[in-house]
């Protein structure tokens, strides 16, 4: 071999080696990134190669060495039928659907400047907006398992819906300029899935849990009740953590107020029937100001037909179509956090 042949051969020595070191050297760097932000599980089905895998969900085969890396395999070609890998995901937007509308409930879609009936099936996408009336309600369903019921007389814009609908991950944020929700939140298997509330005052942030948030008319208050769980309630002024059977405040430029008990589940109402009547009846709590009663077509009270807030201890129930409702009771106290619940059926 000529020197120059030589020099040649160590060159294209060097060169591979150093190629290989940048390709690695990638391969770490999206590695950090994806550890640093979500991955999800994936399945090895028949046929599956690291190539084919990276094709498909990491824009390119060529991108299979960070597969390879992430999951610290040290042979490419030895995944089988049902190995599980980490994929690094990629964000998308995403959408959700409505499952349920009772009264007046319109949708906005994100960059209209007019608003339409809102109908069950429709799809909600990000910068979308719901505003129902005095008897209006909705349900939506997100891909990740959590579900939304917004009660009446409320706004709700969907800030942020992002994720992957082939891994069920989804970070979602929701503002809730006036109104009542009421929200199931499945749970976060990765740190960078989030479901957050944004009211004018606060800031509710979640990791799994249900619970209810209420903000006033003129956006000045925000009541919020843990009933499984635990979430954040956050501002510039301060943090509260609000753990189960507990809720809190915050009111305008204040920071969220320590988290207080809720009142307890009220006896269940007696119900006194006549030809044309239906009225619910149950025991005071010294410590309620006021009730609310809630009619729903299912047990979890993700379809409500009707609801009334009263001091006393009775209500006459309106009319509804022949079938069985199930009815919800809870007090609510002189701040107007409301409590546990009780459950009955009922029968029209």
């Amino acid at each position: 071999m000529t020197s120059r042949n030589s020099s040649t051969f160590v060159y294209r020595r060097r060169f591979s080696s150093i190629a290989r070191l940048i390709v690695f050297f990638v391969a770490a760097v999206n590695v950090a990134f994806a550890q640093e932000n979500e991955t999800w599980t994936y399945r090895v089905k028949a046929g599956d190669t690291l190539r084919s895998i990276a094709a498909r969900y990491l824009d390119g085969k060529d991108n299979w060495q960070q597969l390879l890396t992430l999951n610290r395999l040290k042979n490419p070609d030895r995944i089988a039928p049902g190995d599980t890998l980490r994929i690094p995901a990629k964000p998308e937007t995403i959408s959700a659907t409505i499952v349920f509308v009772e009264g007046r409930a319109e949708h906005r879609a994100n960059g209209s400047s007019s608003s339409q009936a809102l109908s069950k099936g429709a799809a909600i996408r990000q910068g979308d907006q719901i505003q129902t009336g005095a008897n209006g309600s909705a349900t939506v369903d997100f891909l990740d398992g959590s579900q939304l019921v917004i009660l009446r007389d409320s706004i709700v814009t969907f800030m942020t819906l992002q994720g992957r609908s082939d891994a069920r991950v989804a970070s979602i944020q929701i503002d809730l300029k006036q109104g009542r929700v009421e929200t199931r939140v499945a749970p976060r298997k990765n740190k960078k899935s989030r479901y957050d509330i944004i009211t004018p005052t606060v800031q509710i942030g979640v990791r799994g849990t249900q619970f209810r948030v209420n903000v006033d008319d003129a956006g000045a208050l925000t009541r919020t009740e843990v009933l499984e769980g635990k979430v954040a309630a956050e501002n510039s002024l301060g943090k509260e953590t609000v753990p189960k059977d507990f809720g809190t405040l915050v009111e305008k430029n204040q920071a969220p107020r320590p988290p207080v008990a809720l009142l307890p589940a009220p006896i269940a109402p007696t119900l006194l029937v006549t030809p044309t009547t239906t009225t619910a009846h149950w025991p005071g709590m010294p410590e309620a100001a006021n009730y609310r009663v809630m009619l729903s077509a299912n047990a979890n009270f993700s379809q409500l037909v009707s609801e009334y807030v009263t001091p006393k201890r009775e209500v006459t129930l309106a009319p509804l179509p022949a079938g069985r409702y199930y009815l919800r009771l809870r007090g609510i106290d002189s701040s107007g956090l409301e409590g546990r619940a009780s459950e009955r059926t009922i029968d029209f």
